[in-house]
């Protein structure tokens, strides 16, 4: 993913997808206990002592998610082992071919609600490249007035993870997601950076 300017605790890392096509299991035991077809998205966090290079070469802590599309709110705080930082639904239409816009919104009742109302561009796949060249964006999301999130700001660049053909043997569970990376930009001090996964409901 891109190195945003000016990032805090900033470190490179991998997002997209991956599919199983083998099953295989490491018991002995005559039942697969991990089916060929299953798809994940994943993040891969670099394993380097800074100064950080921002090449693929090196070593990448490697972390995966269940393409999970149940409703996405906690009930309760992560846990001490959480890997996850915040969860919200995103919200998008396309109001054209190359623009997008929506809202990312986070439950937080009792109290007022949290609201980033987001606007950008997309860039469509390339047709007859497909794999090459996914379909890209970049958003800015905005906090809505008279919410929890007023003079908020937040940026995201991100891709549409690659849909696995039916020529592989049964793609289990497959979504579309969307992977990448966000930077908070107020309140100040800002430069937050988090990556993201966001599976279709």
């Amino acid at each position: 993913m891109p190195r945003w300017e000016h990032g805090v605790d900033q470190r490179p890392y991998l997002v997209g997808s991956v599919y199983r096509s083998k099953p295989h299991n490491g018991r002995g035991e005559s039942q697969w206990e991990s089916p060929a077809g299953e798809v994940f998205s994943f993040i891969a966090v670099k394993q380097q002592p800074e100064p950080f290079t921002w090449e693929l070469s090196g070593s990448w802590a490697y972390r995966s998610f269940l393409n999970n599309a149940t409703y996405p709110y906690l009930t309760a705080a992560p846990t001490a082992h959480g890997l996850v930082f915040e969860e919200a639904v995103l919200k998008l239409e396309t109001p054209t071919t190359t623009t997008l816009r929506g809202a990312i919104e986070w439950d937080t009742q009792p109290g007022p609600g949290k609201f980033l109302d987001v606007q950008g561009e997309v860039a469509l796949t390339t047709v007859g490249f497909p794999s090459i060249f996914p379909s890209s964006f970049q958003i800015t999301g905005n906090g809505r007035a008279g919410t929890g999130t007023t003079g908020w700001e937040s940026r995201y660049q991100g891709l549409l993870t690659k849909q696995w053909p039916r020529s592989f043997q049964r793609p289990a569970d497959q979504r579309p997601a969307l992977v990448g990376t966000a930077i908070r930009v107020s309140p100040p001090p800002g430069g937050g950076v988090a990556p993201f996964i966001a599976v279709k409901q």
